[in-house]
């Protein structure tokens, strides 16, 4: 079955939400990559899904600048032709929209605490 792009609907969505003033940092990042993982639903290798969530899971903590993983991972998705040239070139021109905006503050990391009992 040939690969193909994203329909223009799907690419109308992506940028409404991505351009949606409403719409915080950690949604925009989950919608970034969950977008790109339909995309490669039923074709993808299970590594590339991994590193995806990997790459994903950093930039919700952005502890290090997680946009050249994505430029590599994706690029590594059409070589493996899991991915079509044209989604690629378009989710690398809007990666740019997946910036924490001004004011926004860092993701927290969100940590569970279990209260100890005393006997």
């Amino acid at each position: 079955m040939p690969l193909s792009p994203l329909p223009t609907d799907m690419r109308e969505s992506m940028l409404a939400t991505l351009n949606d003033h409403y719409v915080l940092y950690p949604q925009r990042v989950r919608y970034f990559c969950y977008l790109c993982k339909e995309q490669l639903d039923g074709r993808s290798r299970s590594a590339l899904v991994k590193r995806l969530d990997q790459i994903m899971r950093v930039a919700l903590q952005q502890t290090e600048e997680w946009h050249s993983h994505f430029r590599t991972w994706i690029s590594e998705a059409v070589e493996h032709q899991a991915f079509h040239t044209s989604d690629h070139d378009f989710f690398l021109l809007h990666l740019e929209k997946c910036k924490p905006r001004r004011g926004e503050k860092r993701a927290a990391i969100r940590t569970r605490r279990i209260k100890q009992i005393e006997n």
